[in-house]
């Protein structure tokens, strides 16, 4: 799947080439839980994609396409909510995971890294 590919190679690429200090307004705590809990962040990377793998299932996909196109903000403002509610390394891995999912949603929105 050429989707998850490119998502994975996009949270690599932000992993060995730091580009996280590039976007604009992502928090230290958001920076040290990517870094820390890196496969959390590569989990979150391609989490909307695994209901494709469901060949068949007409159903998975029709979710993982809201995943993807409808309301994803909603998506991310309810991991954010939940996040309050956690502390210690379960947040940091929440946060990891929520923070790749977060990062996808810039590129979708074109939104611009700093310079």
């Amino acid at each position: 799947m050429p989707g998850a590919y490119a998502h994975l190679t996009l949270a690599n690429m932000l992993k060995e080439t730091n580009l996280l200090d590039s976007i604009v307004g992502f928090p230290d705590e958001a920076k040290f839980a990517v870094m820390t809990h890196f496969c959390f962040c590569e989990l979150g990377a391609v989490s909307p994609d695994y209901p494709y793998l469901a060949l068949g299932d007409s159903g998975a996909a029709r979710w993982a396409d809201e995943m993807h196109y409808t309301r994803t903000g909603e998506v991310i403002n309810a991991g954010i909510r939940r996040l309050q509610g956690m502390s210690g390394v379960a947040q940091e891995k929440g946060l990891a995971w929520l923070n790749k999912s977060e990062e996808k949603q810039l590129v979708k929105q074109g939104r611009k890294l700093k310079k």
